[in-house]
C-alpha cells in the first residue's frame, strides 16, 4: 500500500493524484502506475458513459533517486510509437526527483518553477514562515507556506500517530521488496539490507546505498541493524 498525500479535482473534472515518498524501492514505478490507473477507473459510476472519463495526473514527490540519469523531472504519457501522437484524456504520471535538487536560498530567486518548488518541499521546514515569503513571494507560494503553518499546528499526538502509521506501512513495503530482491544477492541479506535502509531513513541518518551494503558480511549486517532498532527504541521511548 502506497500513502496518497493528496487528491484533488479542478474545476474541469480532472483529478491529480501528489504524493511524497520517503522511502523509494525498485517496485515503486509499478505501484505508481497501479495507483495512477486506480484513480483514472475509480472515476465512473454505474449508469456512466466511458467519454465522461477525465485525465489523471499522478504526482510523485520522491526524497531519493528512482531512474539512473540527472533529469529532475519525468512525465510518463500514453503515447503512439510511430506518430508520436499522445492519448488525450487519459493518464500522466510525473515523477520529481527531489534528492537530485541542490539549490540554496541564494539562487532559489532566479530559479525556475520547478526548481523553486522542490526548493519549497525540501527546505520549508528549515525556514520560518515569514523568510519563505521572502524567498517565494509568488501567490502559489504564499499559499502553500499558509497550509504548510497550519498543518505545523495539528496536535503533537496526531502528528506521532500519522507519523507511526506511515513508518508502519514503509516497514511492510520494505520487506516485500526486500524479499524480491534477495533472490539476487541472498535472501537474508536482502532483508537485512531493507530493513537497514529503511531505520537510517527513519532516524534521521545517511541512508547507505544498495551496492555498499552488499559488499558486507550477513554478520556485519545483522549487527548494524540491531544497533539501529535500539537507538531507535531509545529515541521513541
Amino acid at each position: 500500500m502506497v500513502c496518497v498525500d493528496v487528491k484533488a479535482t479542478d474545476e474541469v473534472g480532472r483529478i491529480f493524484v501528489v504524493e511524497i515518498q520517503i522511502v523509494v524501492h525498485a517496485s515503486f514505478a509499478k505501484r505508481a502506475l497501479f495507483y495512477a490507473c486506480t484513480a483514472y477507473s475509480d472515476q465512473l459510476r454505474k449508469g456512466q458513459g466511458y467519454g465522461e472519463l477525465k485525465a489523471t495526473y499522478s504526482v510523485c514527490l520522491l526524497m531519493r533517486r528512482l531512474w539512473d540519469d540527472e533529469q529532475l523531472h519525468h512525465q510518463y504519457q500514453l503515447v503512439e510509437r510511430t506518430t508520436g501522437s499522445v492519448m488525450e484524456e487519459s493518464i500522466e504520471i510525473h515523477t520529481v526527483e527531489l534528492s537530485k535538487y541542490n539549490g540554496s536560498n541564494v539562487d532559489v530567486r532566479g530559479a525556475s518553477d520547478l526548481e523553486q518548488w522542490c526548493f519549497w518541499f525540501k527546505n520549508a521546514d528549515e525556514h520560518t514562515e515569514e523568510e519563505l515569503r521572502e524567498l517565494l513571494p509568488d501567490l502559489a507560494f504564499l499559499r502553500a507556506t499558509s497550509e504548510l503553518q497550519r498543518i505545523h499546528e495539528i496536535t503533537e499526538e496526531k502528528e506521532m500517530y500519522d507519523s507511526r502509521e506511515k513508518a508502519i506501512l514503509d516497514y511492510e513495503s520494505s520487506l516485500i521488496d526486500a524479499r524480491e530482491e534477495g533472490e539476487a544477492i541472498g535472501l537474508e541479506k536482502g532483508q537485512a539490507i531493507g530493513r537497514i535502509q529503511l531505520l537510517q531513513e527513519l532516524l534521521g541518518a545517511t541512508v547507505l546505498r544498495k551496492e555498499d551494503l552488499t559488499a558486507i558480511s550477513l554478520e556485519q549486517l545483522t549487527s548494524t541493524m540491531k544497533s539501529l532498532q535500539t537507538k531507535l527504541r531509545l529515541r521513541d521511548a
